[in-house]
Formats: C-alpha cells, sequence, structure tokens
C-alpha cells in the first residue's frame, strides 16, 4: 500500500427474528437493519509533494429498515451516504473541513429520527507532545483500578 493511504472498511449483518411472542409479532424484524457497511479511504501526501494535506472520502449504506411494528407494513428505505474531506496536518495541529452527506441523500437513524442534509464542517485540532497531564492521569487511573472492592 502507498505511504499515507489508509482504508478502513466494516460490514455488519443483522438477523433477528421475535419467536415465542405474542401471535401477530412472532417473525417480525426488531427495527434493524440486515445490511450495514462502512468505507473510508484517506490519503495524506508525502512531504516532498504536499506536504501536510490530505484528503478523503468514504460513505455508509444501511439496507431497509422495519420498525416494531406487528405486520412490517412499514419500511424505511435503505439509504447510502458519501462524505469528504480535506485536511492539512501541521506539527502541532490540524486543519480540516469535512463535507458531510455530500449526495444530500435522505435518511433516518434507527430510532427513526430523520437526519441533517448535507453540510460543511471546519476544525482545529492541537496535538498534545509528550502530554504530562496524560501520564498523570494514567497513574491515578491506575492507582483508583487497583483498589480491592
Amino acid at each position: 500500500m502507498p505511504p499515507g493511504l489508509k482504508i478502513i472498511a466494516g460490514y455488519g449483518y443483522n438477523k433477528f427474528i421475535y419467536t415465542k411472542v405474542n401471535k401477530g409479532v412472532e417473525g417480525t424484524s426488531n427495527g434493524l437493519p440486515a445490511h450495514m457497511a462502512n468505507l473510508w479511504v484517506s490519503h495524506k501526501f508525502p512531504q516532498q509533494i504536499l506536504n501536510g494535506f490530505g484528503i478523503g472520502i468514504g460513505g455508509n449504506y444501511v439496507s431497509d429498515t422495519y420498525p416494531e411494528n406487528e405486520s412490517n407494513l412499514l419500511t424505511i428505505p435503505a439509504y447510502a451516504r458519501l462524505d469528504a474531506t480535506f485536511f492539512y496536518d501541521y506539527p502541532k495541529f490540524r486543519i480540516g473541513v469535512k463535507i458531510n452527506n455530500i449526495t444530500n441523500a435522505q435518511y433516518w437513524r434507527i430510532n427513526n429520527d430523520p437526519q441533517s442534509p448535507g453540510n460543511i464542517a471546519g476544525s482545529i485540532s492541537y496535538k498534545f507532545q509528550d502530554p504530562v497531564w496524560l501520564l498523570l492521569f494514567r497513574r491515578i487511573g491506575a492507582s483508583l483500578y487497583s483498589q480491592p472492592l
């Protein structure tokens, strides 16, 4: 794989049905999609070309969802969502712009809430070098967790 290239992918399959329940409910789904998938590809360019500049693109897919009901008559349709990012890494911080839902897909969460249309978000992140506070937190955390109950 070329230096600076990162690929993250995932897939989930859910086959959930009710059994041994009230008549009319048996066999219906639990309101979760059967298939979910995601893919994210990013590339940070080598120092010789565009020192610190990077791009990324990725998306999510969710299959049809049938909210909990006795006959599965209500269907929340499948959707695919596409996002992109542009960023610049400095030694101590990162500046980024992310474009969410590029295709302006209409989609819902599992709890049937409609989600945001396409939008753009910016971010600035500071990178802590040798964080003393983290070392202290680890020491305090280790001593707290090592106490007998």
